[in-house]
């Protein structure tokens, strides 16, 4: 999840666009992308589907990052 919160921080930069907007753009408020940025809030459903939708190209990294959080979590094979 750190690579792509990383990626996400990438994007903004290279975006130009303030904390609000680039919020938005993902779906998230303002405090909860900000939460998200400095390592103190997670990225829950809500937050993973704004991503997909405003960076299509990510989908497949953002479904292999649940598939390996449900691996994890059952302890088995897991195919989303």
């Amino acid at each position: 999840m750190e690579e792509l919160i990383q990626e996400l921080i990438d994007r903004q930069v290279k975006s130009g666009l303030g904390d609000r907007l680039f919020a938005e753009r993902i779906g998230l408020s303002r405090s909860a992308w900000l939460k998200v940025r400095s390592h103190r809030g997670g990225l829950g459903p809500q937050a993973l589907s704004g991503i997909v939708r405003a960076f299509p190209e990510l989908r497949s990294y953002v479904a292999g990052l649940l598939e390996d959080e449900a691996r994890e979590i059952l302890g088995e094979e897991v195919k989303l």
